[in-house]
């Protein structure tokens, strides 16, 4: 699926940037951000796992339960930094939506719902558009820019 391969792209970026960040930041700031960056590359990585949910419907539905994993890994990263627990929260949120769009996608294949599964994947689409916007707040913020 296009749309997870996106997924995956952007996530990668996140920790490129956190190796580029300088310690005029701050440790805790620094380290804030590697613990983020960690989440959201797992996320990346266990999307990938399940096959980015390409094909099958329950490779959806594998898909699915990696991002509700990983929303749950996310949302439990401990933040003092207001600026990361807002990029936290609205990863999380994203999540949810792809999680939330994968299970419909699924549940409209099983049910042979073309108008279904046209909406899903529209949701879909948008739901991951969102990441490129959230990771590039992410690396801005934590390259120090």
């Amino acid at each position: 699926m296009t749309t997870m391969r996106l997924f995956r792209k952007h996530s990668l970026a996140v920790l490129a940037v956190a190796a580029l960040t300088t310690s005029a930041c701050g440790a805790g700031k620094i380290q804030q951000c590697n613990k983020l960056i960690e989440k959201v590359n797992a996320a990346s990585a266990a999307v990938s796992k399940s096959n980015g949910g390409a094909g099958k419907a329950s490779d959806m539905d594998a898909m699915a339960k990696a991002l509700d994993q990983a929303k749950s890994d996310i949302t439990a990263v401990q933040l003092e930094d207001a600026k990361l627990k807002g990029y936290q929260q609205d990863y999380s949120k994203m999540l949810d939506k792809v999680s939330t769009s994968a299970k419909a996608i699924s549940a409209a294949s099983a049910k042979n719902d073309a108008t279904g599964l046209q909406a899903a994947m529209k949701d879909i689409q948008a739901a991951t558009a969102e990441e490129t916007t959230i990771v590039n707040n992410i690396n801005t913020y934590c390259s120090g820019k």
